[in-house]
């Protein structure tokens, strides 16, 4: 049986893999965090209400997936405006110069080389749902997986756009630069 002690020490010897437990499946580090707290306040009063935890590390590694599972499945995930969000937006958007067009093309480009080299599934879940309007249902019914994973495929694939676009955003700073 698990003391409030043993459980302390789980959770701080443990930390860093329940965040990233819960980040792989909610895709927000963010989010992941406040599911690692809400896990540790749940397995605490669980403890002191007198349920018996009998190996604490599996109890809590099944409460930090439930919670993420049930923050996916509530539709708690919500992408915040990032450059990343602007530019995928602004694509379909009428310029008025063409310093604007060019600049949506070259960011274009970087966006279809990146979906390029990514899994035909995360691929596929993330044009359904940024440029075909599908929701993480319909995804989910078309590629025969769940939901939250479905989320997860297309959080992957936003995180990697993020990441090739933020690439280039500085590659063409430090180029402007005198």
């Amino acid at each position: 049986m698990a003391s409030d002690e043993t459980i302390l020490s789980v959770y701080l010897d443990n930390r860093l893999r329940f965040l990233n437990l819960a980040t792989r499946i909610v895709g927000s580090r963010t989010k992941a965090e406040d599911i690692v707290q809400d896990a540790f306040v749940n397995v605490s009063q669980a403890v002191s209400s007198g349920t018996t935890v009998i190996s604490p590390l599996p109890y809590f590694i099944q409460i930090v997936r439930r919670l993420s599972l049930d923050h996916m499945r509530s539709g708690k995930v919500r992408f915040e405006e990032t450059y990343t969000e602007q530019v995928l937006a602004a694509l379909s958007v009428d310029y008025r110069t063409p310093e604007d067009s060019s600049l949506s093309r070259s960011q274009l480009a970087v966006i279809a080389s990146v979906l390029d080299t990514l899994p035909k599934r995360t691929r596929l879940a993330f044009e359904m749902q940024r440029f075909g309007g599908y929701k993480l249902r319909e995804i989910a019914e078309v590629l025969d997986i769940s939901i939250g994973r479905a989320a997860q495929l297309i959080a992957d694939a936003f995180r990697e756009c993020k990441y090739a676009l933020d690439e280039e955003k500085c590659r063409t700073q430090k180029d402007s630069l005198p």
